[in-house]
């Protein structure tokens, strides 16, 4: 079987999910993803023609992220039209799966160029929006098992995660992530892409919006 490599790889600074504060609350989920392509094929000339398949992992798979939203990304992006495309969902996994079927591909001989991404926009597409599941499931199967706070609610009591731990845990990632932006840390990888400021100034964005510095305990 054949290796497999990344490549490269970027990313959008994060945006917070919020209708009126978040960065891309005017700017659709697929352009953003369309940005990220054409900065990967920028940044690494070679012929577009051997591309295979582009291959996006998203879970809420409706309005602008419907209609197999990775074709759209593909040709958007100037990507030959003859390059397939494929929309995949394993939930919070899904840009994972996506990669996996790239890297098993490859491995068989079923290209060689694949290009590999993940896509939300919880701002214009909610993760609740839609849902309708069977209630006959939930003949069998608690309403928890869909959810991720339960899980976590179980976790924590299982391994004796304490609030006071996580709160910790927290804090200490919000910092590092503020510490690597002063250093330069995610330069590379991150794209800057235009949005809109919580002032609703037009703006290039080119940091996350998560992290604070004056967080505290």
């Amino acid at each position: 079987m054949k290796d497999v490599v990344i490549v490269d790889a970027v990313r959008t600074p994060l945006g917070k999910g919020n209708t009126k504060t978040g960065y891309y609350r005017h700017v659709r989920g697929d352009e953003l993803a369309v940005q990220l392509v054409k900065s990967l094929l920028e940044r690494n000339p070679f012929d577009a023609s051997l591309i295979e398949d582009v291959i996006i992992g998203c879970v809420m798979q409706q309005d602008e992220n419907g209609l197999n939203v990775a074709r759209q990304i593909s040709l958007q992006a100037g990507i030959p039209i003859e390059a397939s495309a494929v929309t995949v969902n394993r939930l919070c996994g899904s840009s994972m799966q996506a990669l996996h079927q790239a890297v098993q591909a490859i491995m068989i001989g079923n290209g060689d160029v694949y290009i590999v991404g993940g896509l939300e926009h919880m701002g214009h597409i909610p993760m609740e929006k839609g849902l309708n599941p069977n209630p006959k499931l939930f003949k069998h199967y608690s309403k928890a098992v869909l959810s991720m706070g339960i899980s976590t609610e179980f976790l924590a009591m299982k391994y004796g995660i304490s609030r006071e731990h996580q709160d910790e845990f927290a804090l200490k990632s919000n910092l590092n992530a503020v510490s690597a932006y002063k250093e330069g840390r995610f330069k590379k990888e991150v794209i800057p892409v235009m949005g809109h400021l919580e002032d609703g100034n037009k703006a290039l964005i080119d940091r996350d919006q998560g992290p604070r510095e004056d967080t505290t305990l």
